[in-house]
């Protein structure tokens, strides 16, 4: 189906069929399309804003320069999606599937990504400052020089991530999980990491100053230059507790 410049404003599309649909600059400002079926469809520079596409399957949809202000966008489908260029700022991506994703120049700045997956996408050098993203799931993901300041990450599973040079100072690591995560160069400070495991990590030249430490689990990690001044060691994180890292503490 081709319908380029089409507009849906304010249009119930709840549960369409239209995979493969070229869509391309259509208007779907304010439409309900709750569990459409838009797989595979061209929905590139559409306006979705204050849509509902919550349970949207837009797995290999081209969704690049979309307008997505106000948008609902829980527990899409977006496997494999192209999201390039979009500003996903304040947007409610919970539970959403973005695993394999295309982000390229895409903003996350204040998006909730609570329980979504970011599996295996490339995010080097993106703002995802003051989001939300409690218990996602970004295993393997590239998050180079990204900026997390602020960012809540409890329970995020970061196994095998690369956060080298990341910012993610002032940020909620809570119980996350980061086997194998590249952390080298890495702005750690003030951060809470109270309960957070770390295995087979590199911290070489990151800096942990003024985190909040008590209860961490750390097994073969390498810290060669890790700074490590005034860590929070007390379990409530009150600053009861405040010293400098031992050498090889952080091993």
């Amino acid at each position: 189906m081709v319908l380029e410049n089409a507009d849906f404003k304010g249009a119930n599309l709840a549960g369409a069929n239209l995979p493969k649909a070229v869509l391309k600059d259509s208007n779907f400002e304010d439409a309900l399309a709750c569990g459409v079926d838009l797989s595979e469809a061209d929905l590139s520079g559409c306006n979705l804003e204050n849509a509902n596409f919550s349970g949207a399957n837009l797995a290999s949809a081209n969704l690049a320069s979309s307008k997505l202000s106000g948008a609902v966008l829980s527990r899409i489908n977006a496997h494999k999606a192209v999201l390039d260029w979009t500003n996903f700022s304040g947007v409610d991506l919970s539970m959403a599937d973005l695993s394999q994703a295309r982000l390229n120049k895409t903003k996350l700045k204040g998006a909730n990504l609570s329980g979504a997956s970011l599996a295996g996408v490339n995010l080097r050098s993106a703002d995802i400052s003051e989001a939300r993203l409690g218990h996602a799931n970004m295993e393997g993901t590239n998050l180079q020089k990204a900026k997390l300041t602020g960012t809540v990450l409890t329970g995020v599973n970061f196994k095998g991530a690369d956060l080298e040079g990341a910012d993610l100072e002032g940020a909620d690591l809570r119980d996350a999980c980061l086997a194998g995560a590249k952390l080298s160069g890495a702005n750690l400070k003030n951060t809470d990491l109270r309960g957070a495991w770390f295995f087979q990590c590199d911290f070489s030249g990151a800096d942990i100053s003024g985190a909040k430490i008590f209860g961490i689990h750390l097994e073969s990690n390498i810290g060669t230059g890790l700074v490590g001044t005034g860590v929070d060691r007390s379990p409530n994180g009150d600053g009861a507790e405040v010293s400098d890292l031992a050498a090889g503490e952080w091993g």
